[in-house]
């Protein structure tokens, strides 16, 4: 009988690798006094009855039951019968590491266990993956069919804390996956995305962490997660420039949150006299920053704050000239913009230095396309 189990081993001394990959008391595989029976079949000796018995329940609440258990429980408990077995194949939240899995066993183990993990997973019903395999470079070139197994439609989140030499393999988001895909992590790896991906319906929260992406790539991808609320970049060190159009994402509003400002930590800047905001908005945040700048920028000489994303502009002097149209959602958003900088920013610029604001133009933008 296969009997997953996950147990540490200050408690069990004897341990072995069970045949889903996690770890397993060699008692529970080979001795018939294991504690972990079966409990929903004959398990019977000598007509004496199992001392385990489990509620008459319809399977499909002891599925939801055992998907709402840690992953490690959930292991313990498809010990007891072949029904949680069986609902183990279908675990919908998978977190492979070597703490969860190998804290003291050999490194080579790891990938042993992930192995026999997602071999005997059906992919079936799995939301959520994470996967940290930062220090464990040995597990690289399996990578790849551990995602192909794992990454089906219907998953949901996705966390790949890797090496940075890996590169993540854009195959493996199909039409299927991009569809069900609501978060993607990637750590320490590399990320080229083509415009031809097409689009993530679903995606609402990206975080690239030392990842190896340009600026193009990303506005590429970018531009094909319209759902997109949550954008976490750090240390992508070849993202020189980012334009970001998503309509719909996220931020504190210096007038809807509270309108008390932040003091950010002092710092001069003896020798930055020209500064531009392309697309600044009611957001607190850049607000905050916009302030920080004006007070700690002691040779600032202009300061240009454009409410839209600095290009599409008429001249101004020709009727045939046109600005390029926005949307009403946009629109309103650069007025917002325009009211803060009235309201927190204007009157801390020092006399010293020219204040520029490009507004929404008048005459084009008076009637604007959704």
């Amino acid at each position: 009988m296969e009997t997953p189990a996950l147990q540490s081993e200050q408690q069990r001394p004897r341990q072995t690798l069970a045949s889903n990959g996690l770890v397993a008391p060699v008692d529970e595989i080979q001795g018939s006094h294991s504690p972990c029976h079966r409990v929903d079949g004959d398990d019977s000796k000598d007509g004496e009855a199992s001392g385990y018995s489990i509620p008459e329940l319809p399977q499909d609440i002891w599925r939801h039951i055992h998907s709402l258990m840690p992953m490690d429980e959930a292991a313990r408990a498809a010990c007891v019968s072949h029904a949680f077995l069986s609902f183990w194949r279908c675990y919908p939240k998978l977190t492979l590491s070597w703490q969860m899995l190998c804290s003291k066993a050999k490194v080579g183990s790891l990938r042993r266990r992930i192995n026999s993990i997602l071999r005997n997973h059906t992919g079936i019903g799995l939301k959520i993956l994470r996967l940290n395999l930062r220090d464990q470079d040995s597990s690289f070139p399996y990578i790849n069919s551990w995602l192909q197994v794992a990454v089906t439609p219907g998953i949901e989140e996705l966390t790949l804390e890797l090496y940075e030499k890996y590169k993540f393999p854009c195959s493996i988001l199909s039409i299927g996956v991009r569809n069900s895909l609501r978060s993607l992590q990637l750590d320490s790896c590399v990320f080229h995305p083509t415009p031809e991906l097409g689009p993530l319906r679903s995606l609402t929260r990206l975080i690239l962490r030392s990842v190896h992406i340009t600026g193009d790539e990303l506005e590429g991808f970018l531009s094909n997660s319209l759902a997109l609320e949550h954008l976490d970049l750090y240390n992508c060190k070849k993202i020189i420039i980012l334009k970001v159009s998503q309509e719909y994402m996220e931020h504190e509003s210096i007038f809807t949150g509270s309108s008390h400002l932040r003091q950010l930590p002092e710092c001069c800047h003896d020798h930055l006299k020209s500064v531009e905001i392309i697309g600044f908005s009611s957001a607190k945040s850049l607000v905050e920053l916009t302030c920080y700048i004006v007070k700690s920028t002691v040779s600032l000489e202009r300061l240009t704050l454009d409410t839209l994303r600095g290009d599409g502009r008429c001249s101004g002097e020709n009727d045939s000239d046109y600005c390029c149209s926005i949307s009403q959602a946009f629109l309103k958003e650069a007025s917002r913009g325009v009211a803060a900088i009235r309201k927190y920013i204007e009157d801390k610029v020092p006399p010293t230095a020219k204040l520029t604001v490009l507004e929404p133009c008048p005459r084009c933008h008076t009637s604007t396309v959704d």
